[in-house]
Parts: C-alpha cells; structure tokens; sequence
C-alpha cells in the first residue's frame, strides 16, 4: 500500500511531524486509504512493543476515518478500539476509560448489544476498569 501513496504523491504528507491527515482530507479518498496504511503501521508497532508509536498511528488513523466515513462507521470504532487497548497498555488509564465507554456508546448505537463487535467493546471497558483497580465494576 504505501507505494500507492508514493505514486499518488500523498505519502510525505502522513509522516510524522506532517499535517498529513487534514491535508488528505481535500482529496477525499485519501482519508480512507490513509486510514488503513496507519492502522497496519500502529499494529506493527503494537506488536514490536512500540506502544506510543502504535498510539500515534491510531489517533491519525481515528481521524482519517471520522473524515471519510463519519463516527460512527465500523473503521473509524475499530481504529478507536485498538487505542483503546494501547492506551491501556502506555498505563494512561483515565483515558482509557473514558474512550472506552464512548466507543461502547457507539457501537451499541450502530451494531446493537449482541454484536460482536460491541462485545469487543465491553471487554475493552472491563480491561480499563480493571486498569484503574476498579474490578467489581468490570463485571
């Protein structure tokens, strides 16, 4: 994928340090292709350990996706769901919680509560609850 950006000369404009996302966003497509290349980059990184790094690439990847399909469409809660999950592993825990339950909030509202992927959700919420030492109420 990141030779696509390269040819379509979109690619300098996502590295770090760039204003990569909202510049992007005047091309349209972008946002979503630029969503899925920062996704694959952010689970690279979570995977090496490099949590920030993972961090930076889902919060880029959150943004391009709200751009392109809104809030509430599945990429931009996925892309939310996996900071969720490394917030929690960088220990900012109250930020953890918090979008956790909007992510719950969310998918309950687009997927309804049997949902897998809102199940995903709740257990996201139980492991930021239990992050903060509040077990009785990850239950």
């Amino acid at each position: 994928m990141r030779t696509e950006f390269l040819r379509a000369g979109l690619w300098s404009w996502a590295e770090p340090g760039h204003l990569g996302v909202p510049l992007i966003g005047m091309l349209g497509w972008g946002y979503f292709a630029l969503g899925a290349e920062l996704i694959e980059q952010g689970d690279r990184a979570r995977s090496a350990g490099q949590f920030a790094e993972a961090a930076r690439h889902y919060e880029a990847a959150v943004q391009s996706f709200r751009a392109s399909a809104g809030e509430r469409a599945p990429d931009t809660l996925a892309a939310q769901s996996r900071m969720v999950l490394v917030l929690g592993e960088l220990g900012r825990n109250a930020e953890q919680l918090k979008l956790a339950e909007e992510v719950l909030k969310l998918h309950v509202e687009v997927h309804g509560p049997r949902h897998t992927d809102t199940i995903t959700a709740m257990n996201n919420l139980a492991l930021a609850y239990r992050g903060l030492g509040r077990v009785d109420e990850q239950l």
